[in-house]
């Protein structure tokens, strides 16, 4: 498998499987979960790949975002923080994760203003027989 094929298939939206089995199975995990009993990403890949499931880090991170947008976890929220993943009721948890997910945007539009700054440079200074 290519590079890009294996890529593609990390990044593809989530899968009709992913959505009635593995998603599923991931809220069971998570339900046992809070702020003083979180549980790493690689462990839940791995309790995954022990049920047979093809996962990784990046399909459950697109797994965890696909349970937050349709808010799975009625009543609790998911939270990512370095040491694992928890639910949790406490708005400020919550409020704490919607800053960092903001900081992490403003990081990410800081370095996309960067590059069209710097593709626009690249235009300007390559010859038009070169490009």
């Amino acid at each position: 498998m290519s590079t890009g094929i294996l890529f593609k298939s990390i990044i593809d939206e989530v899968t009709d499987l992913e959505k009635q089995e593995i998603i599923p199975a991931v809220c069971d995990v998570l339900s046992y979960t809070h702020t003083g009993n979180r549980i790493t990403g690689s462990r839940i890949v791995s309790m995954l790949q022990a049920r047979g499931y093809f996962s990784s880090g990046p399909r459950l991170r697109k797994m965890i975002n696909y349970i937050r947008t349709h808010n799975l976890c009625a009543q609790r929220v998911v939270v990512a923080a370095g040491n694992g993943y928890y639910l949790t009721a406490d708005r400020h948890e919550v409020q704490d994760q919607i800053d960092g997910l903001n900081s992490r945007i403003d990081s990410m539009r800081a370095v996309v203003d960067a590059l069209l700054a710097q593709k626009q440079n690249l235009e300007r200074n390559t010859p038009l027989s070169d490009r």
